[in-house]
């Protein structure tokens, strides 16, 4: 999915640590989930970073020959493609569509039992029925002019969510959690 990224605590089983110091300390577990959700800082001023810059323009575009391989198996064949060249990317500020999916950026703690895991997640702004953070994050998109002349035009993405997010910030977010677990229990003895 384009519009979640999570990965689970392997080593400890979180459920179980959060329901034992919420048992002992009720205060103490909400702050630890506070404190769960504030090491993903990092990445997410690196997603935010990432869609505060323009995405550039499409430049032209030209028919080429390309071979098509189909991903059920059949025959790869010939077919002309429309090939997008990129252009000149524009000054300015961000546009209400790119601040609108920051905003929705979040991290939240799962655990259920079937699921724990620190989650990276953005509710996106819809238009239409479709969530246009998927769409902001595809290599390339179509929408229609605006002023309802009718005519599409394409328009280049701008992989935010994953793209920025390295394993060595995963790395240093899984260390966080795992200090935060140790201060816990630290300060309940």
């Amino acid at each position: 999915m384009a519009d979640s990224v999570s990965f689970t605590v392997e080593p400890v089983n979180l459920r179980a640590i959060l329901a034992e110091i919420k048992e002992i300390d009720p205060k103490l577990a909400n702050a630890m989930r506070r404190e769960f959700r504030r090491a993903g800082d990092e990445i997410l001023a690196a997603q935010r970073a990432a869609l505060s810059k323009r995405p550039p323009r499409v430049g032209g575009s030209s028919r080429q020959l390309r071979l098509i391989r189909p991903r059920n198996g059949r025959k790869p064949y010939l077919a002309f493609r429309r090939i997008y060249k990129e252009g000149a990317t524009r000054t300015g500020g961000v546009s209400k569509l790119r601040s609108k999916i920051s905003a929705g950026l979040r991290v939240r703690t799962i655990a259920s039992t079937r699921r724990q895991a620190i989650e990276f997640k953005t509710t996106g702004p819809r238009n239409g029925g479709a969530n246009m953070a998927r769409v902001f994050e595809k290599r390339m998109f179509r929408h229609p002019v605006f002023g309802g002349s009718g005519e599409w035009v394409p328009q280049y993405g701008q992989p935010y969510f994953f793209k920025p997010v390295t394993d060595e910030m995963r790395q240093r977010m899984a260390d966080r959690i795992n200090q935060i677990i140790d201060d816990a229990f630290a300060s309940l003895k």
